[in-house]
């Protein structure tokens, strides 16, 4: 338990956090340098600015593929298009509804009795 603990924090922080603030490291660097290949100098305030220039662009974009929708469309189009995806979920479904049919009721005395004797 504990190592699967360790391995699922791991992976969330190297790849949910650090992924995301290495991926902003490597724009600005690109941006960077495009702006000297170009002839442009900038000073460590006129950085800054581009720097935030760019997260607030990147900010403005996700929030309009939110916004409008593009995310739930291209997950929806994925979905589609990826028949064992939809095998999996309609037979998910399927074992639901089995499982619903033949176990007991909460509200079922055999289930009171069934928790108090194991409890």
């Amino acid at each position: 338990m504990f190592y699967a603990n360790t391995i699922k924090c791991w992976n969330t922080g190297y790849g949910a956090i650090l992924g995301r603030f290495s991926g902003v490291i490597n724009l600005a660097l690109l941006a960077s340098t495009y702006l000297l290949v170009k002839g442009f100098e900038l000073s460590f305030t006129e950085s800054i600015a581009v720097g935030i220039g760019l997260i607030v662009a990147i900010l403005a974009s996700g929030f309009l593929y939110l916004k409008y929708g593009f995310q739930k469309a291209e997950f929806s189009s994925n979905f589609s298009e990826q028949p064992e995806m939809a095998d999996m979920y309609h037979r998910i479904q399927r074992i639901e509804k089995k499982l619903d049919a033949i176990l007991p009721k909460e509200d079922d005395p055999e289930t009171k009795r069934f928790k108090e004797i194991f409890q």
